[in-house]
């Protein structure tokens, strides 16, 4: 009775998921996507590709740190598993792709779905301590602006709790080892006991997965996962800033064209120079500084505090 009901739970997922694919296919412009495609930059676009990738690369190794101990040893399956994920994250609700990670590794290993979930709840557990990292480290090195300048003390007081409790639970789990993940299974009818015994099985994983090793090179796999689209967003900055040069160059060029006819109009100095700024150049200017301050926000290109006002 077990197999036709698994299987058209299958088919159920399976319809959902292209119906989902159609809804989202229909909320592009097409057109607009083609014409945005062809006038790309190859280059930048190829960049931009290879980044996303090595992305999701540096995320499936974090997760096959965990994998590994658990009994599901394959690289390659983690890598696969990571890159579905993702693409199906992009079209279903609540992260629906993390879920379909953890059927894929349940399916090809064996490992029960209490502890693949395990392993994911540790890895996604890095997610957010690599960003809080992120930005204590960057708001005592760099100046931020006053929207993540408030942030510095909250920021870093969460950082303490975090290591207080990786910490606590990295001393709570000193003596299970990863020879206690087995297959919890309960033989009690009711639901509850069953969600019990999958709870007990989910906590047990993880407790005997955490390891400071563990942790230690998960951490900084999270570090070069944070680094690298940092990285490719300041070449695109720098590449962003030179124009933005000539752009301001040409602003003021255009800008001091106008300024002589306004003051021969008897226009009073004053106001030729507030016409200056917004005559006809008021586009260009526009974009010169909205391109400046998408450089600041991005990365601060240089170690002295160049501000683009």
């Amino acid at each position: 009775m077990k197999a036709p009901v698994g299987k058209y739970i299958r088919w159920i997922l399976t319809a959902a998921i292209v119906v989902f694919l159609v809804l989202f296919a229909r909320t592009i412009h097409w057109s607009e996507a083609w014409t945005a495609m062809r006038s790309a930059s190859l280059p930048l676009l190829a960049a931009a590709l290879g980044v996303n990738f090595l992305s999701l690369v540096f995320k499936g190794v974090r997760w096959w740190l965990f994998l590994k101990p658990a009994g599901s040893p394959s690289l390659p399956l983690a890598l696969r598993a990571t890159i579905a994920g993702a693409g199906l994250n992009n079209i279903l609700v609540a992260n629906g792709g993390d879920a379909a990670r953890v059927v894929f590794v349940t399916r090809a290993t064996g490992v029960s779905s209490a502890t693949a979930l395990a392993t994911l709840a540790l890895e996604r557990l890095f997610d957010p301590i690599g960003f809080v990292i992120l930005l204590v480290y960057a708001s005592m090195t760099f100046s931020l602006p006053s929207s993540l300048e408030i942030w510095r003390i909250p920021a870093q007081i969460a950082l303490a709790i975090i290591v207080l409790l990786l910490a606590w639970f990295l001393y709570s789990a000193r003596h299970v080892g990863p020879e206690a993940v087995t297959e919890t299974r309960s033989s009690a009818a009711s639901w509850w006991a069953h969600l019990k015994s999958y709870l007990a099985g989910f906590a047990l994983s993880a407790r005997a997965l955490a390891s400071g090793p563990r942790f230690v090179i998960a951490l900084v796999v999270q570090a070069r996962h944070l680094l690298v689209p940092v990285g490719d967003d300041a070449h695109l900055a720098r590449r962003r800033s030179r124009g933005v040069g000539d752009q301001a160059g040409g602003a003021d060029a255009a800008c001091g064209e106008r300024l002589p006819q306004h003051r021969r109009l008897a226009v009073g100095a004053d106001q030729a120079d507030d016409l200056r700024a917004r005559a006809q150049c008021d586009d260009v200017v526009g974009d010169v500084g909205r391109a400046a301050d998408a450089v600041l926000r991005v990365v601060e290109v240089d170690d002295g505090d160049r501000r683009f006002r």
